[in-house]
């Protein structure tokens, strides 16, 4: 009895993928010996395949788009030469491939597992802030403004609050220490915007922030504002300069004078200092040449460190992601070497990486630092309240 043909699943007249798969085949210089070999099957398969004799499973030919380095329109062509729905996005499939790679091959996985689960964690929640508004701000006085100030201390903080509201900001915490006064002027005069919330410990701006957290967990990107720092010359427009940096890149943002730290080196040690990166070109010509990588945080440096052109001095106004916080709390005290109260820092928080990574905004001016301020105050009388409002708005 004479032996039966197999019949072609795909027509001998109209065989597409047989087709496709030669060509991609042969374009990349592969036999179907080496082919095979690549995949993990036999010479016999893919004769199979190109002749029509067989239809492959979907993942097999995704293995083929692999090994053929087939651009994701190729791979959706073979994929739909054998009837198979095209994949909307051909990397990933990739990706779950390498992940298998990865989780099939003996040994141990737990720690690639566990930082798999950190980076999606950390993948969700900046695809999160991308979607919501900034509109929340704090704005920490809970160290050295106090007692210094005495009653002038609130006509200090309008100008933060007022620089907030320009901002769209509807929610200001105001971070005063435990023995100050209520905020009378300050409430009365943004009701519906300004709350207090008072730090028992003053110790630092990364504690400030921590202690705030650690009672209402941040859970949306925060714009923080250091009211010892005036934007005199932009007229109260820093805060919303900075919020608009935030709604392009959805990264933490950290904002620094026009001025090398160079022409601002007496003022240096008072303040950290970012060193610039590379520019970062986000398609709008309003931020071309204001926001930058982010190639190293110092947090005031000592007269003797080598200050570089590319440093400048941070101005006092940030827009900081849940992840920023989270890095404050993972701080940690070494006992062993430090005797002295430990500090948490926020410059070392910023110190993160991939997508979390902090972009540097260059403002077009140079904020008023804290000792314009201090001579300022000497200049007035004690018992008069100092118009911040109005000095944010003149320029004389």
């Amino acid at each position: 009895m004479a032996r039966q043909r197999v019949r072609p699943i795909l027509s001998d007249d109209m065989n597409p993928l047989g087709m496709l798969l030669k060509t991609f085949r042969e374009r990349g210089g592969y036999t179907r010996d080496g082919l095979a070999v690549l995949i993990e099957t036999t010479y016999n398969y893919i004769y199979s395949l190109e002749e029509g004799l067989k239809r492959p499973s979907r993942n097999k030919l995704l293995s083929v788009a692999g090994v053929l380095e087939l651009n994701p329109e190729e791979t959706n062509q073979l994929l739909a030469a054998a009837n198979f729905p095209t994949a909307a996005s051909p990397q990933r499939d990739q990706a779950i491939r390498l992940l298998e790679s990865v989780l099939n091959k003996p040994g141990d996985t737990q720690d690639f597992i566990r930082a798999l689960s950190d980076f999606v964690h950390r993948w969700r929640d900046n695809q999160q802030s991308k979607a919501e508004a900034v509109t929340q701000a704090i704005v920490p006085a809970g160290g050295w403004q106090y007692p210094v100030l005495g009653k002038r201390f609130e006509s200090t903080l309008l100008h933060a609050i007022d620089e907030a509201a320009r901002a769209g900001i509807t929610d200001v915490i105001v971070i005063i220490p435990k023995d100050a006064l209520p905020l009378q002027t300050v409430l009365s005069a943004f009701p519906r915007i300004a709350r207090t919330f008072i730090q028992q410990e003053a110790n630092s701006l990364g504690q400030a922030l921590l202690a705030f957290h650690q009672s209402y967990p941040v859970t949306h990107a925060t714009a923080v504002i250091l009211p010892d720092e005036v934007d005199r010359k932009g007229k109260g427009s820093a805060t919303s300069e900075i919020v608009a940096a935030y709604n392009h890149c959805h990264r933490p943002v950290i904002a620094v004078n026009v001025s090398s730290v160079r022409e601002m080196k007496d003022q240096a040690r008072y303040f950290g200092i970012a060193v610039l990166g590379k520019q970062v070109d986000l398609g709008d010509q309003k931020m071309k040449g204001m926001l930058h990588e982010m190639k190293e945080l110092h947090e005031k440096p000592g007269e003797q460190t080598r200050l570089r052109s590319e440093a400048k001095l941070i101005c006092g106004r940030y827009v900081l992601t849940p992840r920023v916080f989270d890095a404050l709390a993972a701080q940690k005290p070494n006992r062993e070497t430090s005797k002295k109260p430990f500090r948490y820092e926020l410059t070392e928080a910023l110190n993160l990486r991939g997508f979390d990574a902090p972009y540097v905004y260059t403002f077009n001016r140079d904020l008023d630092p804290l000792a314009k301020i201090r001579e300022m105050f000497r200049s007035i009388d004690s018992d008069s309240v100092f118009d911040f409002k109005k000095y944010t708005r003149d320029e004389t």
